[in-house]
């Protein structure tokens, strides 16, 4: 199954986030098919893009154990600096 679905026609582009059992989270997979399609989009005639998803939800965010690697034999760390989107506090999350 393709990660990310783009049709065109009449001007309009579709680009369909295309990973429902994992509720659209976003992965290295999907944001380099995502990139790709907001490419294809710019080197095409459409004029308007409408992105959407499968799926029950639109994405949960970072697919956080796609992205996050722990080496083995390694002691917990805590990562600190980074902004909650909706409230523009800063956080911290324990391994």
């Amino acid at each position: 199954m393709e990660k990310i679905d783009f049709e065109a026609r009449d001007g309009i582009a579709v680009i369909t986030l295309n990973r429902p059992d994992e509720r659209n989270a976003m992965n290295n997979e999907l944001t380099t098919a995502l990139r790709a399609a907001w490419e294809r989009f710019n080197a095409s005639d459409e004029r308007v893009a409408i992105l959407t998803h499968a799926g029950e939800h639109f994405s949960v965010g970072v697919d956080v154990p796609s992205v996050i690697v722990i080496p083995a034999n390694t002691a917990p760390c805590t990562i600190t600096g980074f902004v909650t989107p909706n409230t523009n506090a800063l956080g911290a999350m324990s391994l």
